[in-house]
């Protein structure tokens, strides 16, 4: 893959696996476009990096999605990919009445109509480079998860959407990438063998160079194995575990 001239927009730079993307693809000479909420963290990053563009974007606005296309056309034409990283993920009980509706919103904004919309909007000019749309999606939505039911959801929908996009689009090609439990501040009380960031990013992005259309991460390899011969025993093995994660969480606490 082309790295001289080529440059990477990665959505959630600042932190966690999309941090990590930013550092290997600045190491193999990719120049970096990065958005995040936190102009602070954007600056900070700057700072560490040279080769960083950070621009401040609220992926759940819009307005703001837009800005960002515009923001990237006037820093290059060059671009190669984009990689779908940003994603927020809530636990809440489902209960009628307790008031949820903003975060129900924000969470779909983030994690799916985000996504979708800069792969729509950043479409024509990947499409000029022959160039790639990461997808990050996540074990979850292969396995549900009671205590997070609009996370998996959200990640499922962007997993067949990123399948399904593949027919219409031949100019771009569409990666999803199937993240495991990674140790990033959004997954901070959630288990405890997790990957780290680097590690998850470095297989992202050999996947990506690979030609690959899926790439599962970590242990996520076994999903479709697992998921064909004993599907209902793995969610329920999950789901144990979980509960059992929050209630040592509760007595720690």
């Amino acid at each position: 893959m082309s790295t001289s001239s080529s440059t990477v927009l990665i959505t959630g730079g600042t932190s966690g696996i999309g941090r990590a993307l930013v550092e290997l693809y600045l190491a193999d000479g990719w120049r970096v476009i990065t958005c995040a909420r936190s102009i602070d963290a954007l600056t900070a990053l700057e700072r560490q990096f040279s080769g960083v563009i950070g621009i401040p974007c609220d992926l759940a606005d819009r307005e703001e999605r837009r800005a960002l296309l515009h923001h990237v056309r006037e820093s290059t034409d060059q671009l190669q990919g984009l990689i779908n990283n940003a994603g927020i993920q809530m636990s809440y009980p489902y209960e009628a009445g307790t008031g949820h509706t903003l975060d129900i919103e924000q969470e779909i904004a983030i994690n799916l109509t985000a996504p979708i919309d800069l792969g729509h909007l950043f479409g024509s000019l990947l499409a000029k480079q022959r160039g790639f749309i990461a997808n990050i999606t996540s074990a979850l939505a292969y396995i549900p998860k009671g205590r997070s039911p609009l996370y998996a959801g959200t990640k499922a929908g962007l997993s067949l959407y990123t399948r399904s996009i593949r027919f219409q689009h031949p100019g771009v090609r569409f990666v999803e990438i199937v993240m495991p439990l990674v140790d990033t501040p959004l997954a901070a009380e959630r288990g405890r063998d997790k990957l780290s960031p680097i590690e998850a990013a470095k297989q992202a992005q050999a996947g990506i160079a690979s030609g690959r259309e899926t790439v599962w991460v970590g242990k996520t390899k076994f999903i479709p194995f697992l998921n064909r011969f004993i599907p209902h025993t793995l969610t329920r093995l999950i789901n144990k575990a979980d509960s059992a994660n929050v209630r040592t969480q509760r007595k720690e606490a």
